[in-house]
């Protein structure tokens, strides 16, 4: 038998909003223009391998694989503070 949840659905639907109740913290948006401008830069200031590494991920045809954008940048954020800047504490702001 079915169990009957004691929530209604507008209250349901209302926990799940997360848009309105979430907020970015304070460095991501200009870090995310850091990478973008990194990115059409060319990845200036990495390794031979890694370029290689965003070469092959990126820009080689993979047969019906492609990175989504979030995965693309999260990558590139990961590169881009620990190779380039050399951030090695997690207090980014």
């Amino acid at each position: 038998m079915a169990r009957r949840s004691k929530t209604k659905q507008g209250d349901q639907t209302e926990m799940f909003n997360l848009r309105d109740r979430l907020a970015t913290a304070p460095c991501v948006p200009a870090l995310r223009e850091a990478v973008a401008r990194w990115r059409e830069g060319g990845y200036k200031g990495v390794t031979p391998t890694t370029s290689a590494l965003l070469n092959y991920w990126f820009e080689t045809d993979h047969h019906n694989f492609r990175y989504y954008d979030a995965q693309r940048e999260a990558l590139e954020t990961l590169i881009y503070v620990y190779e380039v800047k050399q951030i090695r504490s997690a207090k980014l702001c």
